[in-house]
């Protein structure tokens, strides 16, 4: 009885500590997230310009789902909008995660040629958009979750990357 009381004691911190973080923690753990999630971002847009670009030329922007280029066009009016990397003259920069997630689902041929499982790829972006959500919106994932995004964010990492 004492040992199985010193078990649930040890699995219950363990829990907590995987859960709840120290603030320390969870800064280096948040912090490399982030970076991951920065380079896949950067990764995507890049990818869909590239794609777009050698399948349309300069019409590219003509190809894009019109819920995709709406969604844009309400953002760069917004003045509270400036801020969005202001290094990245593309338009993409306007454009959501899960927008391009949209963008490379919605163009399955012209993307087939990079992404061979365009329906893995979409269920795999599906599966980040939260994650990806609680990362940029400064929240704390537990060790697990911050795990699974990074582990699954080099996945998409590897196939979408030249």
């Amino acid at each position: 009885e004492a040992w199985a009381a010193k078990w649930a004691a040890e699995l219950a911190d363990s829990h907590i500590a995987r859960t709840h973080p120290s603030l320390e923690e969870a800064r280096l753990r948040m912090g490399a997230a982030y970076e991951k999630l920065f380079d896949l971002e950067q990764a995507l847009r890049s990818c869909v310009e590239r794609v777009l670009k050698a399948r349309y030329s300069d019409n590219w922007w003509d190809n894009l789902p019109r819920t995709v280029k709406d969604r844009v066009a309400t953002r760069q009016k917004q003045p509270s909008n400036v801020w969005l990397d202001d290094y990245n003259e593309s338009n993409l920069r306007f454009a959501d995660f899960d927008d391009l997630r949209h963008i490379i689902s919605n163009d399955r041929e012209g993307f087939r040629g990079v992404i061979a499982d365009i329906d893995w790829f979409d269920s795999t972006m599906r599966t980040l958009v939260s994650l990806r959500n609680r990362i940029a919106h400064v929240n704390t994932l537990s060790a697990d979750d911050a795990n699974d995004f990074i582990r699954t964010a080099e996945r998409v990492l590897r196939v979408i990357r030249p």
